[in-house]
């Protein structure tokens, strides 16, 4: 007789590979055989992975059409079985997968909401931590600030996005018509983060965006300052409107709680 444990292995080779030697330990009877027993299991099985995906990725459903969606999830399914034990990170490999696959390669659009809409759950599921708010900016002393590195909360992500998806996400949000894909002029950066139990999201500053990922990075506060100059140099921009440009972007990251820590070690 086998254990508990082997037959429960033999169930989840079953319904993730399609192995039968578990077919001659399910019993049949006159209402139902042991083959439509297994299928109730693994049609469950399978529904429920749809469902995850569903709300993972509900922006891209609402695009691509309830039906044309669970097709695609059973694509995903055969070639990425679950290996978690826990629906969450199921997932993970879903936005590559659609950048990739045959059907949507020419509709890159969709490979972007994909990403902000898993972007979405990092964000809402990261690690809670404390953040720092614009006082504390009057305790650095002023020596400290070229060295000053930004430590972010768990919670920010951010990607790059060459598509009309902000303007599509809203409209899935409002249960507007859904606009067509459109390129935008030229590349942006979103930002998402959660700020208290609320996750947000915009789109950063032109200038903002082209040194949020040196900050992130670790990048020094005077390199960022630099930066901004060389981006501005055209503009005849005075050191001190870029040194408040810095200081008003620092604040403004503060004020949106992304900062944790300012390290002040050379």
């Amino acid at each position: 007789m086998l254990s508990l444990s082997e037959i429960q292995d033999k169930f989840q080779r079953h319904l993730l590979q399609g192995d039968t030697d578990i077919l001659t330990h399910i019993v049949s009877d006159q209402d139902i055989s042991h083959i439509q027993r297994l299928a109730t299991y693994k049609h469950a099985y399978t529904a429920r992975l749809i469902e995850a995906l569903s709300i993972d990725f509900s922006s891209v459903m609402a695009v691509l059409g309830e039906e044309t969606f669970s097709r695609i999830c059973l694509d995903y399914i055969n070639q990425h079985p679950s290996t978690y034990a826990s629906l969450r990170w199921f997932g993970s490999e879903f936005p590559d997968f659609i950048k990739q696959h045959p059907d949507f390669r020419e509709q890159p659009y969709l490979y972007e909401l994909a990403v902000m809409d898993w972007m979405f759950i990092n964000a809402f599921d990261a690690t809670d931590h404390n953040s720092l708010t614009p006082s504390c900016m009057i305790d650095v002393p002023v020596t400290s600030w070229p060295d000053i590195r930004l430590l972010f909360h768990p919670s920010v992500f951010y990607f790059t996005y060459r598509w009309n998806i902000i303007e599509i996400w809203h409209a899935i949000k409002d249960a507007n018509k859904i606009p067509s894909p459109l390129l935008i002029d030229k590349p942006a950066v979103c930002l998402i983060w959660r700020q208290a139990l609320s996750t947000q999201f915009r789109v950063l500053d032109e200038d903002e965006a082209a040194i949020f990922d040196d900050a992130v990075r670790g990048a020094t506060f005077e390199s960022l300052c630099e930066k901004l100059s060389l981006l501005t140099e055209h503009r005849d921009s005075e050191p001190e409107s870029i040194a408040m440009r810095s200081a008003a972007l620092l604040k403004t990251w503060l004020e949106e709680g992304l900062i944790t820590q300012l390290d002040c070690q050379p």
